[in-house]
């Protein structure tokens, strides 16, 4: 601790001693003295955000897939499966939030959507035609939230921290980076200053750029001839969609058999082929668009993406004969590739 000491020797000039006066007062604490140790408050912009507990990801993607609820089973609704929530806005399925304080807050992102939600609970949710008990985490929304896939992060300039039960003691998995954008999946808990201001950056970029893209069916006319030929634009054995500059195409192969296209500026940059369920004596039907039901054909139900030059990730909707897969065909150091990411059942066959 270091003091202003003033001399008693006599001056020549009041000035200097006025001025030293003035000094000693603005800068001395209690004691009149300035103690080192003692440093003013940094400004708020300026200051560490205090960590959020939040469930640890397995995705190569920032944050949680959700979905938009209904109210009532006799709402209108976009999609067969979507969860019916009277209280909740906002639900995923399965993933565990039991440690996750009661208000805490999320971005709900979706198609030219973007608002705060709040944790509401985790717990046994019905779902299905059976209203079959399902744990769900859910979130409440002061404006409505649209039906579909729903993206959820961390508020920007937060920082998230793993559940006990799936973080290592000396770690804390940061919840919202991509780590195939930024390799920052493991920060030490105890460094409080460089690495939670860089990973505090790292959400404020991902919260701020991450948007839903409006996905729209598109009329097989629309469709460049270059993915879709003239003699194939037949409603029975070809779909179409759009987000953006991405075209989404599903075309019947075979009976058995269809194939998924993805096209960003009318170029291809995924296909792969999908085979339509059967179960013996009982359903063995041929592939056919014009039927809503077609098992183990996905469908485009979401798109969002990631930063302005980043590639689309899209939602996907496989049904099967009891329940619904989501995955998710996003791309990798390998391309576009499909990751599983739900299955939640919803009724028995």
């Amino acid at each position: 601790m270091y003091c202003l000491q003033l001399s008693n020797r006599k001056r020549n000039k009041p000035q200097l001693l006025l001025t030293l006066l003035a000094l000693a007062t603005t800068l001395a604490g209690p004691t009149g003295c300035i103690s080192q140790s003692e440093k003013p408050d940094p400004p708020p912009e300026e200051r560490n955000p205090e960590p959020v507990k939040l469930p640890s990801q397995s995705l190569p993607v920032p944050g949680w897939l959700g979905f938009g609820t209904i109210a009532e089973k006799d709402s209108p609704r976009k999609f067969p499966w979507s969860p019916i929530n009277s209280l909740g806005q906002v639900a995923i399925p399965h993933q565990d939030w039991s440690e996750v304080e009661e208000g805490t807050p999320l971005v709900a992102i979706g198609p030219g959507f973007k608002q705060e939600v709040r944790f509401l609970r985790w717990t046994e949710e019905p779902y299905g035609c059976n209203e079959t008990p399902t744990p769900m985490a859910t979130f409440t929304s002061s404006t409505p939230v649209p039906e579909g896939p729903i993206w959820l992060l961390p508020p920007a300039g937060t920082i998230a921290t793993a559940n006990a039960a799936t973080a290592n003691a000396a770690t804390a998995n940061t919840a919202t980076v991509n780590t195939a954008m930024v390799n920052t999946a493991m920060v030490n808990t105890a460094m409080v200053n460089t690495a939670t201001a860089n990973t505090a950056m790292v959400n404020t970029a991902i919260a701020n750029n991450t948007v839903g893209i409006p996905l729209k069916e598109l009329s097989l006319d629309a469709v460049p001839e270059s993915l879709l030929p003239k003699q194939k634009r037949e409603p029975t054995k070809a779909l179409a969609w759009k987000a953006g500059k991405t075209i989404i195409l599903l075309e019947k192969k075979n009976k058995d058999k269809a194939q998924l296209t993805v096209a960003v500026n009318s170029e291809k940059v995924f296909s792969t082929e999908a085979e339509h369920s059967v179960m013996e004596g009982v359903y063995h039907e041929p592939v056919d668009f014009s039927i809503p039901f077609q098992p183990g054909i996905p469908k485009p139900v979401g798109v969002f993406q990631f930063g302005e030059d980043s590639m689309p990730t899209i939602v996907l909707w496989r049904p099967s004969f009891e329940g619904n897969h989501f995955e998710l065909l996003m791309q990798t150091s390998e391309g576009m590739q499909p990751v599983d990411v739900h299955y939640i059942y919803f009724c028995a066959f």
